[in-house]
């Protein structure tokens, strides 16, 4: 079992004799600055140990709980559901953003300064608890953001059998000369509405009259449809519903961030530097302001894919460079991504509605492209397309940002993290990322103004259209 230890520097010695106690008893560590390699960035070495590990022991003393390097290590491992340990070297009034993170993880008392047993114990715990849900995992169970939730291969059987029954029935319909009922929606438009309204469910498509299915439409299939930078886009069904199929992108396309910063430059508002601070606790409004929006009505990522302009018109603040957290991957110039579609291609995609679930009010978007919820990943599944996604070539040329290389190929890995449209998290400007076949969490929050993750979109398509049904394969 592998251990992040956190700590200040003020306690390095106790720290260290930490590390060394529980290596002894067969776990590993990874105990900075000993495990930092030389010539890499220093917060991205952290942020991958973290990712790496099974479980974080916080060494806490007055120092480490004033510390702000110590705080988004916790903030990161309370993101990632790491069990943490609270190993208090001294009495310390935790400060509120602590306390939060805190106050349902295990603490453990230092009353002498050699007597560091409990906390191996602790360890050994964890351990055993990760031992038996693996084991459970291997009995058939699915796992979804690190946790197991059971999932007995009867159940995978029903399903099967159910879908076989559905695809039977919508033949019988399609031949017998039924006929479905028909909607129309807007393109690019949206509407507000009250919480307590009525919505539909987000994803769902609209409904189109019964067609005869090709044949070859079936769930996990590949449609080739549009191009960006230059390359055909393969796309893979993992739905199909009332003449309709749901499409994602076989390969993450691009690397982008989902919203830019909407003060203009990254972690600043004027010439105040907010790198250093702490800003959970400031409004929403601010924290957007230096890290972006995770709002996805508001995401410059949701105009850029539904723009068909070789200049995409941005309502707030464009993403640009300096609106990044590596100051790179700017798509502000770029054209939109449905400019090199054909008007065939674009005629073919149905607008889908798309509710945001805001505080205050639920919006509701009609969008041509769009990305997947957290929920919607269980489409995957059922449809055998696999969750993990590598960029294409022209991704990687494109990709200005060094995340792809800290998060994955240093890791042995090209799968990569790729975006979905939820707000995650209780920050303003925390969205939720699919992460890479590397560790066992499969969905975790981070800043939406970071630009080196992945953009695999989603369309809905009618199944009629001449143009999808020749390009199935």
């Amino acid at each position: 079992m592998k251990v992040f230890i956190s700590h200040s520097s003020a306690n390095v010695e106790i720290s260290e004799k930490i590390c060394r106690y529980l290596e002894k008893n067969g776990h590993s560590c990874f105990f900075a600055p000993r495990d930092i390699r030389s010539g890499f960035p220093y917060a991205e070495e952290i942020m991958n140990g973290i990712d790496s590990s099974n479980a974080v022991i916080l060494v806490l003393s007055e120092k480490s709980n004033e510390s702000p390097h110590v705080l988004r290590e916790i903030e990161r491992a309370v993101s990632l559901d790491l069990p943490i340990i609270v190993y208090k070297t001294e009495e310390v009034t935790l400060t509120k953003s602590m306390e939060y993170f805190l106050m349902s993880h295990q603490w453990l008392n230092n009353d002498t300064d050699t007597d560091i047993s409990e906390l191996l114990t602790a360890v050994n715990g964890i351990d055993a608890r990760e031992a038996k849900l693996a084991k459970a995992a291997d009995a058939g169970t699915s796992t979804v953001k690190g946790k197991k939730n059971p999932l007995p291969v009867a159940g995978y059987i029903a399903v099967l059998v159910g879908a076989i029954v559905l695809v039977a029935l919508l033949i019988i319909f399609a031949t017998s000369g039924g006929a479905g009922n028909s909607s129309t929606a807007q393109n690019s438009s949206s509407s507000v509405t009250d919480s307590s309204s009525e919505t539909q469910k987000p994803g769902d498509g609209t409904t189109s009259s019964a067609v005869s299915l090709p044949a070859s439409a079936e769930l996990g299939d590949t449609v080739t449809l549009g191009t960006y930078n230059g390359l055909p886009i393969k796309w893979r069904i993992i739905e199909i519903k009332d003449g309709n199929a749901l499409l994602i992108s076989d390969d993450i396309l691009t690397m982008k961030a989902y919203d830019a910063a909407e003060s203009g430059k990254y972690n600043f508002i004027g010439n105040d530097d907010y790198w250093n601070e702490d800003i959970s606790e400031l409004p929403v409004m601010t924290q957007q302001k230096l890290r972006g929006s995770n709002q996805w009505h508001l995401s410059n990522i949701r105009t850029w894919l539904n723009s068909d302009r070789e200049n995409v018109k941005y309502d707030d603040q464009p993403p640009t460079n300096a609106a990044m957290s590596d100051l790179k991957n700017g798509y502000d110039n770029e054209p939109g991504f449905l400019n090199s579609f054909t008007k065939e291609e674009k005629e073919a995609i149905l607008p889908t509605p798309i509710l945001t679930n805001n505080v205050d009010m639920n919006v509701t978007t009609e969008d041509m492209v769009f990305l997947l919820s957290k929920d919607e990943l269980e489409l995957l599944d059922k449809a055998d397309v696999s969750i993990a996604a590598k960029p294409t070539g022209k991704a990687v040329e494109q990709n200005k940002s060094p995340i792809y290389k800290a998060y994955s190929l240093d890791m042995g890995v090209e799968d990569h993290y790729w975006w979905l449209r939820d707000n995650g998290g209780a920050a303003g400007y925390e969205g939720y990322l699919v992460c890479n076949s590397y560790g066992e969490n499969k969905v975790i929050n981070y800043i939406v103004g970071v630009e080196g993750f992945g953009i695999r979109p989603a369309i809905r398509v009618k199944l009629s259209s001449d143009i999808v049904k020749q390009n199935i394969s």
